[in-house]
């Protein structure tokens, strides 16, 4: 880990980021289809739950954490999130075999930044992939709760 200074100060820089290249292609596409379309285009920030997470990890879930991630160009960048959206990426990466760095890859090109931050933008772009897979019956983190049914309806 390797502390650098952010918008809201002091932030974590977490050094690794996924690399698994011979990713599930079903799988990915589950996690990855259609993780562009937010609603109304509109960027916003919806946290998991993390009723259970203290069961599992002693850090604070929205804590927010930065990790390099490779750009669309390949040059690495910083992206800002809290640290349940990276533990599920990590999961979905390690368990489900999702291509974590074409997820980035997408959306990096999909991002309007007149309408929010890239970091923003990553975060919403992580739960509308876990309310998909929710709503769908893909399986889930032990760590991780079923989503509120209210949140499935414009998914």
């Amino acid at each position: 880990m390797t502390t650098i200074s952010g918008k809201s100060g002091q932030e974590q820089i977490d050094t690794e980021f996924c690399n698994n290249r011979d990713a599930n292609k079903e799988n990915q596409q589950l996690f990855l289809g259609n993780s562009l379309l937010l609603k109304s285009n509109t960027c916003y920030n919806i946290q998991m739950n993390s009723k259970t997470w203290w069961d599992y990890f002693d850090e604070d879930p929205y804590e927010k954490v930065g990790r390099y991630v490779p750009s669309v160009m390949g040059t690495p960048i910083v992206v800002r999130m809290a640290r349940v959206s990276w533990v599920y990426l990590d999961w979905l990466s390690e368990v489900e075999h999702c291509d974590i760095h074409e997820f980035f890859a997408e959306n990096e090109k999909a991002h309007d930044p007149t309408e929010c931050d890239f970091d923003e933008w990553m975060e919403g772009a992580v739960q509308q992939g876990y309310l998909r897979r929710e709503k769908k019956g893909l399986p889930r983190p032990d760590w991780c709760p079923p989503a509120n049914p209210a949140e499935l309806v414009d998914i």
